[in-house]
């Protein structure tokens, strides 16, 4: 958070979109408070950290908005999102079933975001020296949908940016090998910096 709060203090961005793993259950609604006190839109899709009771607490911050499959719109781009991961070897809070949820997304508007938890397969997924850990469901869906912009987290080892067919892929996740990512977003043209790691 505090290198949230700095890259928003210096970068004045117009909002801030986080595509999930904010905070375990017990520092949620802290984190959400940290998040809302930054005094700025900010976009959100739950992770596999966060727990229940995650939509609720959101709908108690004014800057907070839970970005759901119905596209919403943001000056001239629309922003839809999914929140939770795949159904994975090992616990997580919230998994997903990638036909139900996938179908339940509106094909892309013009100049669309989409904001979801896990990497398509295949892009910036890989994890434990190489093991593709993505969505399948999802890469299909991003082929034959063609959002401009897709952005996700869940594999914290792999920020960066990549293509998918026309759609530019960016894995914005925090941490010792990632920053996040400053976009600068016009429709057909999105200028990405992706920001140093964090450091303690």
């Amino acid at each position: 958070m505090e290198a949230v709060a700095r890259t928003v203090a210096e970068r004045r961005p117009d909002g801030l979109i986080v595509a999930g793993d904010l905070a375990t259950r017990r520092r949620l609604a802290h984190r959400l408070a940290d998040l809302d006190a930054l005094g700025l839109p900010v976009y959100l899709v739950r992770g596999n950290c966060e727990g229940r009771g995650f939509d609720e607490q959101v709908k108690r911050c004014a800057n907070l908005t839970r970005l759901t499959a119905k596209p919403i719109r943001c000056g001239k781009l629309h922003l839809s999102g999914l929140g939770g991961t795949l159904p994975l070897p090992f616990a997580s809070r919230i998994r997903w079933r990638e036909a139900a949820l996938l179908g339940t997304l509106a094909p892309a508007p013009r100049a669309n975001i989409l904001v979801i938890h896990p990497p398509p397969y295949g892009v910036l997924d890989e994890v434990l020296g190489g093991l593709h850990s993505g969505s399948r469901g999802l890469a299909r869906w991003i082929v034959r949908h063609r959002p401009e912009l897709v952005l996700c987290g869940h594999i914290h080892e792999r920020p960066g940016v990549a293509t998918l067919g026309v759609t530019t892929v960016v894995n914005c996740a925090m941490g010792r090998h990632g920053g996040g990512a400053l976009i600068e977003s016009d429709p057909g043209n999105h200028r990405i910096e992706m920001l140093p790691p964090v450091t303690s």
